[in-house]
């Protein structure tokens, strides 16, 4: 062995040593966080379960698609609706209209609220094609189509903060939770449970969010006058049918944890002004001793299992009184 030889195989050896050790570390870091938070899961949607342009401008469920949704499979039917064990075609159906919260997220379509209303009812068939994005414009876009062309007997609203953003473009992430949109950050939300942890412990992400979509809701921005005009419109298209449209305010974590009703308050008050009624699920669940616990993992928008059967709970309490 040459002097040159010599020379470097000492270094090359600490460095495969230190790479083996990081990797070891990185390994036991990522276990342990698995083991000690099993309720962290994978965050991503599978792409080919949606269809652009679906309900005219509106897109929609993928006919016949299966895919995964934060690592749980999900099935749509050959009529673009999301697939739920309660069905019953020869039923009038209940339209159930909003977006990635009522599709629900990493949750089984049977655990969805909309699954669990589905299996509650004997007279009605539950039916929704809610997907990501979609807002009030979409839901109004949606009922047209469906109630041409299905026997619709109920429409329902789940309503979010951010469902106001109809027509426009989508703002920028509040500050503070930027991320680029990459294959490196996909990978990370699929795949590495360390990152969601880690996003969860050192940030509130759930403030962020609150604060950014409530601030939608101020006076003078054009946001919400839209969106309640495009509720009327869906007001319309119900009371011609003579059938019952509801609006359901469900709420972030964040003002459950504080308290802070103000954007779900006013909702309810301008459409109420307009005859349209609305029930808020906010005040049923804000008796939750950790309202964290009704969401998906540092999340604060979506629903787990258990923020479902909640919402499916007041859904069939609130409509029926």
């Amino acid at each position: 062995m040459n002097e040159y030889s010599s020379r470097w195989q000492q270094p090359a050896r600490v460095a495969l040593i230190n790479v083996a050790v990081f990797v070891v570390l990185v390994l036991g870091i990522e276990g342990t966080i698995r083991m000690l938070n099993p309720d962290i899961s994978a965050v991503g949607t599978d792409a080919n379960l949606f269809e652009d342009r679906r309900f005219g401008e509106s897109g929609g469920p993928r006919p016949g698609a299966t895919g995964r949704s934060n690592g749980v499979l999900r099935r749509v039917d050959d009529r673009g609706l999301w697939t739920y064990s309660g069905a019953n075609r020869d039923r009038p159906k209940w339209l159930l209209l909003g977006d990635s919260v009522t599709m629900g997220l990493g949750v089984e379509g049977d655990s969805t609220f909309g699954g669990i209303l589905a299996s509650d009812q004997d007279s009605i068939d539950v039916v929704s094609p809610a997907i990501p994005g979609h807002a009030s414009d979409d839901y109004l876009r949606i009922a047209r189509v469906l109630t041409d062309t299905m026997d619709v007997g109920r429409i329902t609203v789940f309503w979010c903060l951010n469902d106001v953003m109809a027509g426009r473009p989508v703002e920028t992430a509040p500050q503070g939770a930027r991320v680029m949109d990459n294959r490196l950050m996909s990978f990370l939300r699929r795949h590495v449970r360390t990152y969601t942890w880690a996003k969860a412990a050192f940030t509130d992400r759930p403030r962020l969010y609150f604060e950014h979509d409530a601030g939608l809701y101020e006076d003078g921005r054009g946001y919400l006058e839209a969106a309640i005009g495009d509720l009327e419109a869906l007001q319309d298209i119900a009371d011609a049918r003579s059938i019952p449209l509801d609006v359901v305010l469900l709420p972030y974590e964040y003002g459950l944890r504080t308290g802070a009703d103000t954007p779900r308050r006013i909702m309810a008050e301008r459409l109420a002004e307009r005859g349209i009624r609305a029930v808020d699920a906010g005040r049923a669940l804000r008796s939750a001793d950790d309202p964290a616990g009704l969401y998906l993992y540092g999340d604060g928008i979506h629903f787990n299992e258990k923020g479902h059967r909640a919402i499916a709970a007041f859904t069939m309490q609130a409509l029926r009184e």
